[in-house]
């Protein structure tokens, strides 16, 4: 029981390391689109 927990924990963490990470590693977000919409609300559009 005891493993099944640490394993969990192990995850979890791992995902939060990953999802607060979304610009780097092998997996990215490409910027572009965000720094896209960030110019059209800057615009007023």
């Amino acid at each position: 029981m005891s493993s099944a927990l640490t394993i969990l924990n192990t995850l979890i963490l791992y995902m939060i390391f990953l999802l607060d990470n979304p610009f780097k590693g092998y997996m990215k977000v490409d910027a572009r689109p965000f720094e896209y919409i960030i110019q059209l609300l800057n615009s007023g559009v």
